[in-house]
């Protein structure tokens, strides 16, 4: 999904919803600008990092956190894709055929986030009008 900086923000951790339990490893990419026409071209991407994630399953939000994160910094006016994979597609997301892909989903007075897409494997097949089941936490640095 894309998301769109109205003031400065850094990604502290995400809130996901997935069907895995246990520890598992979470693959993160970011891409400078929209991820529209770069969804199954990897060398477009930049790799944040792979981090093991206590995955909590079906109905419990699972805290994705790191370091790493610390690095995802949108600045102001600015739009930054983010990839979440794990090795299998068990991230669970929002689909609603109202709100097509690149529509804002939620926003509030520092960033908006759009509607995105999910994906069949790590830079596989694109399902549109997908919405992130979670929350991004940031804060303004």
């Amino acid at each position: 999904w894309d998301v769109y900086a109205k003031k400065t923000v850094v990604i502290s951790s995400f809130k996901i919803h997935t069907q895995l339990t246990g520890t598992v490893p979470l693959q993160i990419f970011t891409l400078d600008g929209s991820w529209k026409g770069n969804d199954k071209d990897p060398s477009k991407w930049d790799f944040v990092g792979t981090i093991d994630v206590n995955c909590k399953g079906y109905g419990t939000p699972t805290l994705v956190s790191s370091s790493l994160l610390k690095s995802i910094q949108i600045a102001a006016g600015e739009t930054k894709a983010i990839y979440l994979a794990f090795e299998t597609p068990d991230m669970l997301y929002y689909y609603n055929a109202n709100v097509p892909t690149g529509d804002v989903y939620a926003e509030d007075s520092n960033l908006k986030i759009m509607t995105g897409v999910g994906k069949d494997g790590l830079f596989g097949s694109t399902f549109t009008s997908r919405q992130l089941n979670g929350a991004i936490i940031y804060y303004n640095p």
